[in-house]
């Protein structure tokens, strides 16, 4: 895999566990009555915030690329460890 590969499955990984996060406090959320919402509607509810994420993750990721890209791109090459010489 390589650098570029490896910086999106990080990105979908940090944006998933984000949306994970977000689902489970909404629904104990409504659960615990603190937010009102009718519980028939809450998977609806649950399944727009993930498509909603999801989306945003793949309109945002192009932009971020192209910038992790730039970032690669700039980064100044480095130097090959000096060996000593054995005397």
């Amino acid at each position: 895999m390589n650098e570029r590969d490896k910086l999106g499955k990080a990105a979908w990984l940090l944006i998933g566990s984000a949306k994970d996060s977000a689902m489970t406090t909404i629904a104990a959320a409504v659960r615990d009555g603190r937010v009102k919402v009718d519980p028939t509607t809450l998977p609806f509810l649950i399944d727009l915030i993930g498509q909603s994420v999801e989306a945003g993750y793949h309109k945002a990721y192009n932009t971020f690329s192209r910038n992790v890209d730039e970032i690669l791109r700039q980064r100044e090459p480095v130097a090959p460890p000096v060996k000593a010489k054995k005397n």
